[in-house]
Order: structure tokens, then sequence, then C-alpha cells
């Protein structure tokens, strides 16, 4: 028996433009391709940015305010210790 020759296949190679540089740029690839998610991912991705850089600010605001207390805390003591 002969065993069969398995031809080869070329793989279908999708065609992709530049990348989008800009949010106009992926709105102008939105509405020529009709693909959506584009425009959601730039969205999502600012509004998680936004979201983290308010949370860094406010733990940095949190942190700077407990070393003021202990600063004025530690102050307290020493006038205390030295009277």
């Amino acid at each position: 028996m002969e065993k069969g020759r398995r031809g080869k296949r070329k793989k279908k190679v999708k065609e992709t433009g530049p990348p989008a540089e800009t949010e106009q740029t992926a709105a102008a690839i939105v509405e020529k391709e009709g693909n959506i998610i584009i425009d959601i991912g730039l969205d999502k991705i600012s509004n998680t940015a936004n979201e983290f850089i308010e949370k860094i600010r406010a733990t940095w605001e949190r942190l700077a305010y407990q070393e003021n207390t202990i600063l004025v805390w530690r102050k307290e003591v020493i006038k205390r210790l030295r009277t």
C-alpha cells in the first residue's frame, strides 16, 4: 500500500493597515470597517489609566497626611519629655 502525500497549504494572511496613531485615526478605521471594538478599547484604556492615576493621587495624599500627623505627634512628645 502506498501512503498518500499531504500537500502543504499556504496560510491565509490577513491584510491589515498601518497601526492607528490617534483616536481620530481609530475612529476613521471604525467608520470604514465597522469595527467598534477598536474605539471601545481606546476608551477603556483611557478610563482605566484615569482611575489608576486617581488611586495613586488619593494614596499619596493619605500618606502625606499620615506623615504630617506623625511629625506633629513626635514634636508634642519631645516637648513633653523636655519639660
